[in-house]
C-alpha cells in the first residue's frame, strides 16, 4: 500500500530532465569539464563574487531595512540565456558563483519591498571584474 502512495504521489512532484544537449546536474555529466552553477557543462568556469551597495551604502541592517528581498541573475548576452537566484538576502551584501560558464557575464540586480514591490536596480558586467563585480542598487 505504502507502494502505492509513492508512486501515487511522484508525478506530483515535478517533470525530471534528461541530461543531454550539454546540460547537466552534476561534474560526472561532463566528461573533461565541469558542470557549472546554470546548469551547462564548460572546459574553464570562472568563479564571480557579486557585492552590492545600497545607494552607496553598505548592504547592513539599516540600508536593507526596507528591503524585504533580491532577485540575482547572470545571463549570457549571446544568446539572452539567464540563471536567477531569488530570494537573495540584501545583508550580507555578497553572492558567490564557484563555477560559471565563461559566457555567463551579463549580471543583473532588482530589490523588492516590504509589500513585495520591484525596486532598485543594478547591472554590470563581470568582463575585467578579475573574479568580483561590485554594483550599486539604486532605490
Amino acid at each position: 500500500m505504502r507502494a502505492l502512495a509513492v508512486l501515487t504521489v511522484l508525478p506530483l512532484l515535478g517533470c525530471f530532465e534528461a541530461v543531454d544537449g550539454g546540460a547537466c546536474s552534476s561534474d560526472t555529466d561532463c566528461p573533461g569539464a565541469s558542470c557549472t552553477r546554470v546548469g551547462e557543462c564548460a572546459a574553464n568556469p570562472y568563479a564571480l563574487r557579486v557585492t552590492w551597495t545600497i545607494a552607496g551604502q553598505p548592504a547592513n541592517a539599516t540600508a536593507c531595512a526596507s528591503i524585504s528581498e533580491l532577485e540575482l541573475s547572470i545571463i549570457d548576452p549571446s544568446t539572452g540565456t539567464s540563471h536567477t537566484v531569488r530570494p537573495v538576502p540584501c545583508p550580507p551584501g555578497s553572492f558567490f558563483y564557484d563555477k560559471l560558464p565563461q559566457s555567463y557575464t551579463d549580471v543583473q540586480l532588482w530589490s523588492f519591498g516590504l509589500s513585495g514591490q520591484r525596486g532598485g536596480f543594478a547591472t554590470g558586467s563581470s568582463i575585467g571584474s578579475n573574479g568580483v563585480l561590485t554594483l550599486d542598487l539604486t532605490r
